[in-house]
């Protein structure tokens, strides 16, 4: 050989290959049972994989694979099943996941089924939980006694980041037990529930927690029938120089409906 073949030979013997395929990312729907139960299979020594997407159809002998795997697996960072059709018991087998695998960091859960029974069972394993980071729960129904369960596991867990509650109809219980799960949290940095509708009452819930709890430095309360008077008394929390929160607070206020909810950034004027 040449030269120039001695270094291209050695080029691509080193170099990846462009249509090589990237095996830390897969999406995946599978066709049938057995297609799953390989996956699985798979997945429990997998350790390439780091993010994955399941497109489900909510039957729960899927998720029972899926936590048979992960309480194997060591790698997996990531993981999205939303709008899947889960149930209160599919959740029932991810919260086994929760209180054993200290690997996952995200978990996608939104647009799904769970309820206030899946809730609470979710809440169990975060009680357990060492790792999980962000947990995505919009749009799943779990109503106030889902909420409260919740409440009750972030009053204990210290990994949890980022949760999302929106469009769950949380109520004012609901919301009064995130509020005050969160005076004793010191790990949460942001709590979305937009679209819940708690008004006034539920934004002084917030507005009271906001004056002690600096480490929750964004949330997000999107077309929750707040009022003016409400979004005032955001905008002066923010203008305190003792806030210590690093982010803006979101504040959605009575002309959430028929205006974009407006962001209020730390310490600035209007």
């Amino acid at each position: 050989l040449c030269r120039s073949d001695n270094m291209a030979a050695r080029f691509w013997a080193t170099e990846k290959p462009i249509w090589e395929e990237d095996r830390t990312r897969k999406t995946f729907s599978p066709d049938s049972l057995q297609e799953f139960v390989e996956f699985c299979e798979e997945l429990k020594s997998d350790t390439l994989l780091k993010y994955l997407t399941l497109r489900l159809n909510g039957d729960v002998e899927h998720l029972r694979l899926l936590r048979d795997a992960l309480i194997l697996n060591t790698t997996l960072a990531d993981l999205y099943l939303h709008s899947c059709l889960l149930t209160a018991d599919s959740a029932r087998e991810l919260a086994e996941v929760l209180k054993v695998n200290s690997t996952l960091r995200h978990l996608g859960l939104n647009t799904n089924r769970i309820g206030p029974v899946g809730a609470h069972h979710l809440a169990e394993g975060l009680k357990e939980n060492v790792g999980l980071e962000r947990l995505d729960l919009d749009g799943n129904d779990i109503g106030p006694e889902g909420a409260i369960a919740i409440a009750a596991a972030l009053a204990v867990n210290a990994t949890l980041k980022i949760i999302t509650l929106g469009s769950n109809s949380i109520g004012l219980a609901g919301n009064q037990a995130l509020a005050d799960a969160l005076l004793s949290n010191q790990s949460l940095v942001r709590i979305d529930i937009d679209s819940n509708h708690i008004g006034s009452q539920g934004a002084a819930a917030w507005l009271s927690l906001l004056k002690t709890n600096v480490t929750l430095s964004a949330s997000f309360f999107y077309t929750n029938n707040f009022t003016e008077q409400d979004d005032g008394e955001f905008r002066e929390l923010l203008r305190d120089p003792d806030r210590k929160a690093a982010a803006a607070i979101i504040a959605a206020s009575h002309y959430a409906d028929t205006k974009p909810a407006r962001e209020i950034p730390l310490a600035s004027g209007d």
